[in-house]
């Protein structure tokens, strides 16, 4: 089965690691921003009670898609980024929902300073933001290359990645259990 790295948004570049769960997708924007996208693969987004998911042709598809979600992060940054925001983001494939909108500013904070950011506010209720401000938000994920081209790369790319990892692991095991000394 062919990898969907061919179908990768352009100008995206894909960081990725054998036998690592975790992706990412960078890119520049404009003269000084950075945008990186974040997700798990061994996260599993569906229910499976409720969905299936069938994969043709480096396709997704997905049966009553309302409560599936792949959940990733996209975080912005400026300059020396120093400051940014953090969208916290789920996609069924098809679209990209914001679930949060966070600022950093990383200047007072020490490289390994995980508990002042955890400290830091994490942004409203993004469902209680008007209605207007929330548009804004995903224009500006647009303009990004934040979209449903992306939302259906991420889809197909997290399956792919799952399912490598999945053979890996059955041959390891394989390996292990049938391993006579």
């Amino acid at each position: 089965r062919p990898s969907p790295a061919s179908g990768r948004p352009a100008p995206f570049e894909l960081i990725e690691s054998d036998g690592d769960c975790e992706i990412t997708l960078v890119r520049t924007y404009g003269d000084d921003e950075e945008i990186s996208i974040t997700f798990n693969a061994a996260e599993d987004p569906y229910d499976e009670d409720d969905f299936s998911v069938t994969t043709e042709d480096s396709s997704v598809e997905i049966e009553d898609d309302e409560e599936a979600a792949l959940h990733f992060i996209v975080n912005v940054s400026k300059g020396d980024g120093g400051e940014m925001l953090e969208f916290s983001c789920a996609t069924d494939g098809e679209t990209v929902e914001v679930r949060n909108v966070r600022y950093e500013s990383l200047a007072d904070a020490e490289e390994d300073d995980a508990d002042l950011l955890a400290a830091t506010y994490p942004g409203p209720n993004y469902d209680e933001l008007d209605e207007t401000v929330q548009e804004e938000f995903h224009r500006y994920l647009e303009a990004r290359g934040v979209d449903h081209v992306l939302a259906n790369y991420v889809a197909e790319l997290h399956v792919h990645k799952e399912q490598t990892l999945y053979v890996d692991w059955i041959s390891k095991v394989q390996g292990f259990v049938g391993a006579k000394e």
